[in-house]
């Protein structure tokens, strides 16, 4: 990055700070999203500069009907979503669970989805994913809130409540998980094999610090789960889709057609 794009970086962020970074969203005049503080540049970028998460425009064969979203940070990720159903389908009926265990974000969260039109369609939770039930120490990085680990360490830190999936959507069929839970995602595929199993679609951010991708797969195909798509490799992280497999008139399991 040279010298002028660094400069130009850091002032686009603390402009944000001052409220005048407005994102248009359609050519509805009211949905907009506005970028306000360096957090919500960040998480914008990532989410809505990653063309694997514009995936989502064509998986679907019709408007799904439930989307948990764990790690939710502000939010972006079920913006984007319901753009490309919109997009698609003309409308969006879809419900949403939105889970971010940092309560600092919950504000920006709660704004960016209300700008979105999609207040009525939204329930937010605070809590950690991956075992079924007990607390675990949240830390965040008090100069990055996009940035945590479950555990011991540094950082600002407070006791979190695991929560249930399996009985927060009471069986239900999940149309789609996304799971950016800075390495929890392998406890979690480990204690939640019930709610993969009825999950028709997943995409998931496997850190390089919790394991490997391999190891990670595996765990999902257990639950009938199998990748996807292309795997985009990032820093510290791949991300791809997953897919609930279907079968066939032989009884043949096959992956259900991603229409790509």
């Amino acid at each position: 990055m040279t010298l002028l794009e660094k400069l130009s970086f850091f002032l686009y962020r603390r402009l944000s700070a001052a409220g005048v970074i407005r994102v248009r969203l359609s050519n509805e005049p009211d949905w907009a999203i506005w970028l306000r503080d360096k957090y919500q540049v960040a998480s914008f970028q990532d989410v809505f500069l990653d063309p694997n998460y514009w995936r989502a425009f064509q998986i679907f064969d019709e408007d799904p009907k439930l989307v948990v979203d764990c790690g939710a940070h502000c939010g972006h990720f079920a913006i984007l979503l319901d753009i490309c159903l919109r997009a698609r389908f003309g409308v969006s009926r879809t419900e949403y669970i939105l889970i971010e265990p940092n309560e600092a974000l919950h504000r920006a969260l709660e704004l960016n989805i209300a700008s979105a039109n999609m207040r009525d369609r939204v329930t937010l939770l605070t809590g950690l994913v991956g075992r079924k039930d007990g607390r675990a120490m949240f830390a965040t990085n008090a100069k990055n809130f996009l940035v945590s680990h479950i555990g011991d360490g540094g950082g600002r830190g407070k006791m979190i409540e695991y929560l249930d999936l399996a009985e927060l959507t009471a069986g239900r069929p999940i149309d789609l998980l996304k799971l950016d839970i800075e390495g929890a995602e392998f406890e979690f595929a480990e204690a939640n094999q019930d709610v993969l199993s009825v999950t028709r679609n997943a995409v998931v951010e496997v850190h390089h610090q919790a394991g490997t991708f391999e190891e990670f797969a595996r765990a999902l195909e257990r639950s009938g789960l199998f990748q996807s798509g292309p795997i985009l490799t990032g820093r510290d992280n791949e991300m791809t889709w997953f897919q609930q497999r279907r079968t066939t008139e032989d009884d043949q399991p096959v992956l259900a057609e991603a229409r790509i």
